[in-house]
């Protein structure tokens, strides 16, 4: 038997039921770590949807392809890197009921996760992405200031520190769902929203283009200590 650890959950600004979701798209993200160095791989994306912000490199299946085959690819497409092995950490679902907040129509966005920790060759910038490493700490009680936060999704900050230090080979994997609703872009809003009993201040990514995050749990998932890498 496994557990569930709630790392970062809440609604704004009042409490909301779950949006009822349609369909689902799969996308890939994989975010490269040197442990010995403790730094992360980030990419900025230089043109389409997010341009000009941060975040792990990933994106849609081909027909056909399997999700681990996907993540390896978008890899190396993205960033030059050649992963000698993957570790699925989990997925997350994005929703926005009648509009198009990632990609698509009326769809969720089921996000597959994976860490990186060795590979060949080195990062290069693409047509796609420019990439840029960032240092993180050692334990969560430390700051994670390091990171571009307010040059990424608005989500990560509740996730990603957790990602960064989950131990490679004990089964832990994260699960987590946002849902996002309109708002007005010109609106002063602001947000605090807890995470390990840390207060965080999220005013400045509250806003992601005319939608805010209304409601979002996350947590940790720990299996039976099973081994999830997967060699390419």
């Amino acid at each position: 038997m496994g557990s569930s650890d709630v790392i970062a959950e809440g609604s704004y600004p009042a409490p909301r039921q779950w949006l009822d979701v349609p369909a689902t798209k799969d996308y890939s993200l994989v975010f490269p770590i040197d442990r010995s160095k403790h730094k992360v791989l980030l990419g900025l994306k230089k043109r389409g949807f997010a341009k000009g912000m941060w975040n792990g490199f990933g994106g849609k299946p081909e027909q056909g392809e399997t999700m681990l085959r996907c993540a390896t690819r978008e890899l190396t497409e993205e960033s030059g890197l050649i992963p000698t092995r993957l570790i699925e950490r989990g997925t997350l679902l994005y929703y926005s009921q009648n509009a198009l907040i990632r990609e698509g129509g009326d769809h969720a966005v089921r996000v597959w996760l994976y860490t990186c920790e060795t590979w060949t060759d080195e990062p290069i910038e693409t047509e796609e992405m420019q990439p840029g490493w960032f240092s993180f700490p050692e334990t969560l009680s430390q700051p994670f200031d390091a990171l571009p936060w307010t040059e990424m999704h608005l989500e990560s900050r509740l996730f990603l520190p957790t990602l960064l230090l989950l131990a490679p080979d004990l089964g832990q994997t994260l699960s987590g769902r946002a849902d996002f609703y309109p708002c007005d872009p010109d609106s002063q809003l602001v947000r605090n929203l807890t995470a390990k009993g840390e207060k965080l201040d999220l005013s400045k990514k509250t806003v992601l283009g005319d939608w805010v995050m209304g409601r979002w749990v996350f947590r940790v998932e720990s299996a039976s200590g099973e081994d999830e890498s997967q060699g390419i």
